[in-house]
């Protein structure tokens, strides 16, 4: 959640979506990794992001760029996900890595939330409505801001593609994406409590 004070938005955490948008990845074959360790790299195009804290005079993100305002030890989680919210395709960030010699975010920690009885839409009514639940877990990269400036970040991701029957994901492979993240610190004396 963020607050906006005195034109900036500062935030006590600062939630980031990478977005993959596997319909702009070339129709030739890639020739995916199947090695978690050795992940293909992805090309900017194929990487959107959005943020919830941003310097109020900037559009929302849609590179593989990332301007972001907080405040040092603000929180910063990465989640990801295709551009079909993982319905169709689906994307897993597994591992966040980035070198801390800038001294800008913390090493990343993964973290894990597990819903037993998520909402979601009902299939057998005309709007998905009322809603039933079913477990669902969810995963973010946590780090903390330690000061101003720019971090490159690499993101690893396990890429899902619907089978023939369409009733399954299996496993496509698995990519890098490189989003460069640059941090503004807001002073705490502009906090909205």
């Amino acid at each position: 959640m963020s607050n906006t004070a005195g034109g900036h938005v500062v935030a006590n955490h600062v939630g980031v979506l990478v977005v993959i948008d596997t319909w702009a990845l070339p129709s030739d074959p890639l020739d995916p990794s199947q090695d978690p360790n050795n992940p293909t790299l992805l090309g900017p195009d194929a990487v959107f992001t959005i943020c919830d804290a941003r310097p109020a005079n900037l559009a929302p993100a849609s590179t593989a760029q990332l301007v972001i305002a907080s405040r040092l030890h603000d929180r910063v989680s990465v989640c990801g996900c295709s551009a079909q919210r993982n319905a169709d395709d689906a994307a897993i960030v597994y591992r966040v890595h980035h070198g801390i010699q800038n001294h800008v975010l913390s090493r990343p920690e993964m973290k894990f939330t597990h819903l037993s009885h998520a909402a979601m839409p009902d299939p057998t009514t005309h709007n998905g409505l009322p809603a039933i639940t079913a477990p669902v877990s969810f995963s973010r990269h946590d780090m903390h801001v330690l000061g101003a400036g720019i971090e490159d970040v690499e993101m690893d991701l396990a890429l899902y593609r619907t089978n023939e029957n369409g009733d399954a994901q299996d496993l496509y492979g698995y990519f890098r994406v490189k989003v460069t993240i640059i941090v503004t610190v807001i002073d705490r004396a502009l906090d909205v409590h």
